[in-house]
């Protein structure tokens, strides 16, 4: 129909969540914006998910269930959205929830911003812990060293396909950070809802708790898939260094990590330039890059 909405695909991938999945589905479900899909791909669970998944299969025809031996999180969610039909992309995790009016005001923006690739919102903890997820304002220099945008974004699908989707090689974890930071390489713009539409678990053993133990290399892999678009920012990104914390103590302390020593490593193999430009960042002699705000 000419005047149809556009379609929005809601993924959720889950691993042994069955007793969380309701909870998320049932949110998913109750959308105001009711053209949607919601796509549940069971990613070699052992335990019920593929009965629950089933059983909302049944109870509305907008659900949709895939199953797969187990990959992980990132070809997880590849694989629902290489199946969707949507325009615009939500990837849920299985144990959170979001609110009612979200998938209305996120499809609001992306219609009536062309060039916004990225839709995300304030964030409440609920489970062990209440509260609101205080993260600072979105800027490009602060988001190559900092996420700033938790993994429920809508994002569009075209650009999934463009990006190549979720890294796979991101093993550890932050395969939505990578993901991310591929879109932004695109030209596209970021949107933060300012009201509490996502609603994000603590409280239980998650993917979460082991990306805390890895973070030196995981970041040094982030700069490994994106070092162009680190290469092209690095004045400001040392500038923040420098900023952040003790000031030079704790630059002194970042210089110590894999990351730091990873990041040379790149930056140096793909631009010559870039000894030069790390000097005038360190010395504050005022380069500001373009694309830095």
């Amino acid at each position: 129909m000419k005047n149809e909405p556009p379609l929005i695909s809601v993924i959720t991938p889950c691993y042994n969540y069955a007793h969380f999945l309701p909870e998320t589905a049932d949110s998913v479900l109750k959308q105001k914006y009711s053209h949607l899909e919601y796509i549940i791909v069971n990613d070699g669970s052992s335990d019920t998910t593929e009965e629950i998944a089933k059983k909302y299969c049944g109870l509305d025809g907008r659900v949709k269930y895939i199953k797969q031996e187990n990959q992980g999180l990132p070809a997880a969610r590849n694989t629902g959205i290489s199946m969707a039909k949507g325009k615009y992309i939500l990837p849920l995790d299985a144990d959170d929830t979001i609110s009612p009016d979200y998938a209305t005001k996120a499809v609001e923006v992306l219609e009536n911003s062309p060039n916004t690739g990225i839709i995300y919102c304030e964030t409440r903890f609920f489970g062990s812990m209440s509260g609101i997820f205080n993260l600072p304002p979105y800027s490009l220099s602060e988001m190559l060293i900092n996420n700033l945008i938790p993994h429920a974004g809508f994002f569009r699908k075209e650009d999934w396909v463009a990006s190549g989707g979720y890294n796979t090689n991101m093993k550890l974890g932050w395969e939505d950070y990578d993901f991310w930071l591929s879109i932004i390489e695109l030209g596209r713009q970021v949107y933060k809802i300012p009201e509490e539409l996502y609603y994000y678990r603590q409280g239980h053993a998650s993917m979460r708790d082991v990306t805390n133990k890895h973070q030196a290399q995981l970041h040094a892999q982030l700069v490994h898939n994106h070092p162009e678009l680190y290469l092209n920012n690095i004045s400001c990104i040392f500038e923040r260094l420098l900023e952040n914390g003790a000031g030079r103590q704790a630059f002194e302390e970042i210089r110590k990590t894999v990351a730091y020593r990873c990041f040379f490593k790149y930056f140096f193999q793909f631009e010559k330039s870039a000894k030069a430009l790390i000097r005038s960042a360190a010395e504050k002699t005022g380069i500001k890059d373009k694309i830095c705000k």
